[in-house]
């Protein structure tokens, strides 16, 4: 299966990101539309870390592994075993993940009430968490249920 490597979530606050793996460089969550706010207006990124989970929030973060003896010992792909200290910026809870920008713009104006992990959104969202997978480079799906969509990716058990 190729890869996603560009899609679009909506927030319960209302907000429409961006989020983008480049292929040089590190991903990026931006909000392209929704409520401006004062905490996160139009055209804001999140601080990046290197890694985005894309879960009950999008958490961007610092894949650090940490052991007792050593302050890194690796990379840590799963946001559920990172310090919280590495968390670098997060959205508001998702309503639902999409590959067309469309989609997004329908459910961010036609949603209503905007509902974390909205049923309604249920298929588009799982085609994006199948095509993020177990192994993208810079997107993570946490392994936490305190931190996962109520949606897993097919190939990841559960």
């Amino acid at each position: 299966m190729k890869h996603v490597y560009e899609f679009f979530a909506v927030t319960v606050n209302g907000s429409l990101c961006l989020v983008r793996s480049p292929s040089s460089g590190l991903p990026s969550v931006t909000k392209i539309d929704g409520k401006d706010t004062d905490e996160f207006p139009v055209g804001t990124m999140l601080p990046c870390g290197g890694m985005v989970s894309i879960g009950k929030q999008i958490i961007t973060f610092i894949p650090e592994k940490h052991g007792p003896l050593s302050p890194l010992t690796g990379i840590e792909r799963d946001l559920s075993m990172v310090n919280t200290r590495y968390w670098c910026g997060n959205t508001s809870e998702v309503v639902g993940l999409f590959l067309s920008e469309a989609r997004a713009r329908q459910c961010l104006t036609e949603g209503g009430d905007l509902r974390p992990a909205d049923p309604h959104w249920a298929r588009e969202t799982q085609e994006v968490l199948d095509a993020i997978g177990e192994d993208h480079r810079h997107f993570s799906i946490p392994s936490s249920d305190r931190l996962a969509l109520l949606y897993r990716p097919s190939s990841i058990a559960v």
